[in-house]
């Protein structure tokens, strides 16, 4: 069950901004104004729970469960749709029927309501207005249940504050008075349902801003016991000022006087369609629903069957029973597990064996985890040594360039969209400031020629784009030099130029010199087939990097490699078959559990334990991937597929949650193996290590980065990622990217 809030659809999909919900009542506020809206959402809230009083007279009364879940499907509803989309009058006893199955309650008949209401209107007989026929109700829960989503779990504020009052009755055991506070304090948790709170806050905020309240209006001091609440009292006074602001508009709401003008201006709803003969006729969203309502239910061998929900001519019956198998199953499919270190380096994979294509992650929980890691990347105190790192790697830089990406993601809500935009540029030009050297210009991950390119990518000193061209083209200059101190590796060597100009060209299609870049690539080339032939190494083309000969992506061949793929196109014959048979000879070095070794002195042994982008099998998948993107050899089909499984296995990482060697960089592989192969399976699997990544469980266990808010160690690299995730047609792993094709082999 989705015993956890931060799991369920109550907090992916309907927790608003104030200032997304005021956008959303945009058309009802041209004709109300915010008071007059405020009035009449306190009418229909006293009038939901009077039907509410009335329905059961001389049976069980109505638990407040039921009229609460009522009041907030009402207040969902037009929070998405304008009140001249359907008649409230007619909305409210509809919320009450579908809430009293969601609450598994009993079953309303129609007819019962409908009487039910035309008592509660004798209360308000000046409004002279009209019962709803029953077929009418039936059509509008259908279009109710469209609105929402399906998304029926409401999480109240009750059970949070009855925990908080057994913890205030045991702080304050010798007092006496303590059970006005709970009195009143329930009271005005029922009262927080006039107002927007359950759209804008969680339910356990609304709980303790009821209790304060409470306190206030029993002139009781708790403020020792407030201040021990680890929550964010921010949130909890606009709670508590929003509930006073309401009983100050309600305590002036004179119904009988003011209305009877509100209703007269307040947008009229359409009517219920229906055809010239006078027969109902199903509305068109009725159709959607029904094609929405298949693949809820289960038959009895645990396997998916349709559940159609009640049209008027199916039993209220049989409505009620589809309608609690779906609220059970929205209950039960997030999931449960628990972070374990098997090693000192990775975490057991919690759902090795499980099928995790319904994991639930949905996208608004998503942007609000992109929306805090943000703002703990970019709001902090950014100490003198980060500011002076010049390189992308854990310098600010690398920060700069997520914010940038998040920015892409929140393109509608322009404000904090162009906020990320400032940082990002504020970030850049820190870096600046602070950096007075040139002698890290030809490095690419640790110096200038990677703060050159995210300049560029981030749209930072438009009006230097050319001048910062012609620097980078420069860097690339004296890589064709052939000077035996100049690397050939990812970071500070060749390759972080190549990477620069491909991130360049398919993400703002800016273009480096040609010449230039034929100019790196065969110089590349040249000293891998000449290290290779110098030391009789087996493959074809071969490198060191400060006397070692690396084999992963940060500073091996592998890297290399990957990089020389991406412009295979500028590689004569002979070049390009020099690649190729360095790929195949790296396959034969893929131990038997799909790993990778992670330098030529290990090539042949067994149990590599690195399971990193930067050493490993996640950095080898990238490679087969891409040359059977080019090749179309399935070999290195099933390389790649080994190394993913070996990610699968070991890739959920202690090291935290970065590019390099953490869950972001990892969860980035399969994600991109999902982009170019579009199998599905992959972008499960992607999500998953974002689902771990996003725990407390995980965030309790892992270890600390040495730079914790970097892009390639730190939670910079997890807003990438997620944004990535958000987006997975555009995924690339930042400052390391893959070719865009529109090749792919038949046989994928």
């Amino acid at each position: 069950m989705a015993g956890n809030f931060w799991q369920s659809s109550h907090f992916e999909q309907w927790l608003m901004e104030k200032q997304d919900l005021l956008r959303e009542r945009a058309e009802d506020l041209k004709v109300l104004s915010e008071d007059e809206y405020q009035k009449l959402m306190i009418f229909f809230t006293n009038f939901i729970q009077l039907i509410c009083q009335d329905v059961n007279q001389g049976q069980s009364r109505t638990r407040m469960q039921v009229v609460a879940t009522a009041c907030v499907f009402f207040r969902r509803f037009y929070a998405r749709r304008s009140l001249k989309d359907i008649d409230p009058f007619l909305l409210a006893p509809t919320c009450v029927v579908l809430a009293s199955k969601v609450e598994e309650h009993g079953i309303m008949s129609t007819t019962k309501i409908g009487n039910t209401v035309t008592a509660a209107l004798k209360k308000w007989p000046f409004l002279n207005q009209d019962v709803q026929n029953p077929l009418a109700m039936q059509e509008a829960e259908f279009f109710l249940l469209e609105i929402l989503d399906c998304c029926l779990i409401v999480y109240h504020p009750y059970r949070p504050l009855m925990q908080m009052w057994n913890d205030l009755s045991y702080a304050y055991k010798d007092s006496k008075d303590l059970e006005e506070v709970k009195s009143v304090s329930w009271k005005v948790c029922n009262d927080s349902l006039k107002t927007d709170v359950s759209l804008l806050y969680p339910p356990h905020l609304i709980a303790v801003a009821c209790l304060m309240v409470a306190a206030v209006f029993t002139n009781r001091d708790l403020k020792s016991w407030f201040s021990e609440l680890s929550v964010d009292f921010e949130k909890v006074f606009e709670i508590q000022q929003m509930i006073f602001n309401m009983y100050s508009l309600w305590k002036s709401f004179k119904d009988i006087e003011q209305l009877p003008a509100i209703m007269e201006k307040m947008p009229k709803p359409a009517q219920t369609p229906s055809c010239h003969n006078g027969t109902q006729q199903p509305p068109q969203h009725m159709g959607r629903m029904m094609n929405a309502m298949i693949s809820h239910g289960l038959d009895s061998s645990g396997k998916s069957k349709p559940i159609v929900f009640a049209a008027a001519s199916k039993s209220e019956e049989d409505a009620a029973v589809a309608l609690r198998e779906l609220v059970y199953r929205e209950r039960t499919q997030q999931p449960h597990f628990a972070v374990v270190p098997t090693s000192d380096r990775y975490f057991r994979n919690p759902f090795e064996g499980v099928d995790v294509s319904n994991l639930c992650l949905g996208a608004s929980e998503i942007r609000v985890r992109i929306e805090q890691f943000c703002d703990l990347v970019a709001n902090r105190l950014i100490d003198s040594k980060e500011k002076a790192d010049y390189g992308p790697y854990v310098g600010v830089s690398g920060i700069a360039l997520a914010l940038f990406r998040a920015s892409q993601i929140f393109h509608r809500n322009h404000e904090f969209s162009n906020r990320l935009v400032k940082q990002s540029h504020d970030l850049q030009a820190t870096t600046q400031k602070h950096h007075s050297n040139s002698s890290s210009a030809q490095r690419y991950l640790l110096g200038k020629c990677g703060f050159l390119a995210v300049n560029l990518l981030t749209d930072f000193e438009q009006t230097k784009v050319e001048n910062q061209i012609k620097e980078l083209e420069k860097v690339g200059r004296t890589f064709t030099e052939g000077r035996s101190q100049i690397w050939d590796e990812l970071f500070c060597g060749r390759c972080g130029f190549l990477a620069a100009a491909l991130s360049l060209r398919q993400d703002k299609r800016i273009f480096l010199d040609d010449g230039v870049i034929r100019g790196v690539l065969h110089a590349i080339v040249a000293s891998g087939r000449e290290y290779s032939r110098n030391h009789r190494s087996a493959s074809p083309l071969m490198f060191e990097y400060h006397g070692k000969e690396y084999f992963g992506a940060a500073h091996g061949v592998c890297g290399i490699v990957q990089m020389l793929l991406n412009f295979h196109d500028y590689l004569d014959s002979d070049q390009l078959s020099l690649v190729r048979g360095t790929v195949d000879w790296l396959s034969t070095t893929q131990a038997h559990d799909g790993n990778f070794p992670s330098s030529g002195g290990h090539v042949g042994e067994s149990g590599h334990s690195l399971v990193h982008w930067c050493h490993g099998a996640p950095g080898f998948a990238l490679l087969f991937l891409s040359a059977y993107r080019i090749f179309g050899d399935n070999q290195h089909l099933q390389v790649m597929e080994r190394a993913l499984d070996c990610i699968w296995h070991r890739g959920f990482l202690r090291k935290g949650p970065g590019l390099c060697h953490g869950l972001s960089g990892n969860g980035y592989i399969f994600l991109l193996a999902y982009r170019y192969t579009k199998r599905e399976e992959f972008f499960h699997k992607a999500r998953v290590f974002a689902l771990v990544m996003l725990s407390e469980q995980f965030q309790r266990a892992a270890n600390t980065p040495d730079c914790p808010f970097s892009l390639f160690e730190g939670w910079a690299g997890a807003i990438s990622f997620l944004a990535d995730l958000l987006e997975p047609y555009k995924a690339q792993f930042p400052l390391y990217p893959l070719r865009d094709y529109t090749y792919l082999p038949d046989s994928l």
